[in-house]
């Protein structure tokens, strides 16, 4: 497969026969000015395939000439930041954000950069209300780690603090090393999830089982649940109210010990996770 607009001769490996040649008849109707039918031959060739940068870079780059601004910027966010693609953040910043940086000394006080032993990237991102923050500890490369799309290849790095700053000041953070903890550990998460009787419950009355629900939802700085969402679940579900119901019953009732910490501070803490009724 080779990278449309931006790339013209870089060739893709396809996963199966069927996969290469779902790629090429997208690329035959990108030629040809049908980009709502390219659109939908990408989307159906990364639901057949196994994930892959390129065939995410094509997708992405689909979209844009649709003017879906939004999943453009998104996918080239997570192929930058996830996938360590180049072009897909040097695309990003040219036309869904910028960035600063701003420098701390080991007692985290702002200095230049010559005596800094902290640096914090911050994304400016023009779909956003929010900046999208990076704190890096040179001293701390290869102890923390950020997962792949593929959820296979592990890549160390030096980031300590991953957070979304508001223009009230507030701060929402995706990751610390001292993230939010469960009584007895995630295991006991696990494990009450699975004993759960809504579980069994949602399955009677929504009709459904190996349903996976994507959510998200605060934790804030008091240890308190709160702005609980659905994001994503691997099929259609007729109620998605009373679905909504019984995540909010599952996340409400997991025994938590304590908040998320940075630098000893209890702090605000985005959760993604997924719940499975299975």
């Amino acid at each position: 497969m080779k990278r449309i607009i931006f790339i013209s001769f870089l060739i893709w490996s396809c996963h199966t026969i069927q996969a290469q040649d779902l790629f090429n008849l997208g690329l035959t109707y990108y030629e040809k000015g049908q980009y709502a039918l390219a659109d939908s031959i990408f989307k159906i060739c990364m639901e057949e395939s196994k994930p892959d940068m390129n065939l995410w870079f094509n997708y992405a780059s689909t979209r844009l000439i649709m003017k879906d601004t939004s999943t453009f910027c998104t996918m080239m966010w997570n192929l930058g930041h996830q996938y360590n693609d180049k072009e897909a953040n040097t695309l990003f910043f040219r036309i869904c954000g910028s960035a600063d940086t701003s420098y701390y000394d080991k007692n985290f006080v702002k200095c230049d950069k010559k005596n800094a032993r902290y640096t914090e990237i911050i994304e400016i991102l023009k779909s956003k209300d929010y900046k999208m923050c990076f704190l890096h500890d040179k001293r701390n490369k290869g102890k923390s780690v950020i997962m792949n799309l593929d959820i296979v290849n592990l890549q160390k790095t030096d980031i300590i603090a991953q957070y979304q700053l508001f223009k009230d000041s507030s701060k929402l953070y995706l990751f610390t090393e001292t993230p939010p903890s469960y009584k007895e550990g995630d295991e006991s998460r696990s494990s009450y999830i699975e004993r759960n009787p809504y579980i069994n419950d949602a399955k009677e009355k929504l009709q459904i089982n190996k349903l996976v629900v994507g959510v998200k939802y605060v934790i804030d700085r008091n240890n308190v649940v709160k702005d609980i969402e659905i994001t994503d679940t691997n099929k259609p579900v007729s109620d998605m109210q009373l679905l909504k119901k019984y995540v909010d019953l599952i996340i409400l009732g997991i025994p938590r010990q304590s908040p998320g910490k940075f630098r000893d501070e209890y702090v605000d803490f985005l959760v993604n996770e997924s719940i499975s009724i299975w």
